[in-house]
């Protein structure tokens, strides 16, 4: 790093504002340009959203961002959980929330700029500050004085090359998990929502309608446990760190403390991530941006997964500022309780998934 030269980071970076067009005017929605927000901002790259603005939108209180620049989210609670970076592969529009930044040196590679903000999210992270309602944001000015050590440009390409082909086996590996837990929500839905291997049994009628006997219609309170997960400090979240620490969209950060011992799902509690629903199996630390669900039952936590990923978390939102969800509502919930048997068999099954 002797010879790598330094800078300021906003010595060697241009950074653009976007914008909402006015949800009222039909004119300004529904064209082909993806509008990006903290919702769709996600992955190593993006290019597209459900909502899309119209040339006219384009003109009328928004900007574009063109292939290739970098899209960072500056103001949002979801800051709290990850800071969200990606790279542009298709032009597109962007919110208030969300800067567009290019290198304004022809020595740097935008790909080495998408790694080098990948790569200090630890010090976005520690500059966090917290808005009248709690969101987070940053002070530009403080972004602008961070240092930015530049090396050569083919350097720089050798470098993105090799963080680019790690992203790559990552992405490989997540995708395949996604396969996995998809297979096992069919198997959980073709078990205890169309009951297709009891079809034989006999049935008894329900407040739910008719379900297997043996089977209780319970609340989910009274099968498993919830509360609220914890705040973490940042001193205590190291990039070396043993153990996850989950917000509300899931994997944060790292830590060498621990908050949960054994299995435990992690459920998004506030924010545009409020209802997503993640697990760990290890010993794991979860911020107070999720609501925690354990099992009572040894047998069921597989079970009980699938079951929270199936709630329609909608029906109950709250919160004028930003989304929140409570255990409350989801402890009231009516669901229809497997006996023992049938829960450990599809225990032993999901293992294997």
């Amino acid at each position: 790093m002797e010879m790598w030269k330094t800078y300021k980071l906003g010595q060697i970076t241009q950074w653009y504002s976007g914008g909402t067009p006015r949800k009222a005017v039909k004119e300004y929605w529904g064209g082909d340009t993806p509008w990006i927000s903290a919702k769709t901002l996600k992955g190593r790259y993006v290019c597209d959203s459900p909502l899309k603005v119209t040339d006219l939108g384009l003109n009328n209180g928004t900007k574009l961002a063109l292939k290739g620049s970098i899209l960072l989210l500056v103001r949002g609670s979801g800051l709290f959980n990850d800071i969200p970076v990606a790279m542009v592969s298709q032009n597109v529009a962007f919110n208030q929330d969300v800067k567009c930044i290019l290198p304004s040196i022809n020595e740097l590679s935008n790909y080495f700029l998408l790694y080098w903000f990948k790569g200090n999210k630890q010090t976005f992270t520690n500059m966090l500050e917290a808005t009248s309602i709690g969101a987070g944001k940053f002070d530009m000015d403080r972004l602008f004085e961070i240092p930015f050590y530049l090396p050569s440009f083919p350097e720089q390409k050798a470098i993105a090359s090799i963080l680019s082909a790690l992203d790559d086996k990552i992405e490989l590996n997540l995708q395949m998990n996604k396969t996995l837990e998809e297979m096992a929500m069919a198997l959980y839905k073709h078990w205890f929502v169309d009951f297709g291997p009891f079809q034989d049994g006999k049935f008894v009628d329900s407040e739910l309608g008719m379900i297997p006997e043996g089977w209780e219609v319970k609340e989910i309170g009274a099968i498993a446990t919830f509360k609220n997960g914890k705040g973490l400090k940042k001193e205590y979240k190291i990039i070396t760190g043993q153990f996850n620490v989950f917000g509300s969209n899931g994997v944060i950060g790292k830590t060498n403390k621990v908050l949960f011992e054994s299995p435990v799902i992690s459920i998004g509690r506030v924010g545009a991530n409020y209802g997503e629903v993640h697990y760990s199996l290890y010993p794991c630390w979860i911020s107070d941006n999720a609501v925690t669900s354990q099992p009572i039952k040894d047998n069921s936590f597989w079970w009980l997964l699938q079951l929270l990923r199936l709630v329609d978390y909608s029906n109950f939102v709250a919160g004028s500022a930003q989304p929140l969800i409570t255990q409350t509502n989801i402890k009231n919930i009516p669901v229809a309780m497997p006996d023992d048997n049938a829960l450990s068999q599809f225990d032993e099954i999901s293992k294997y998934w």
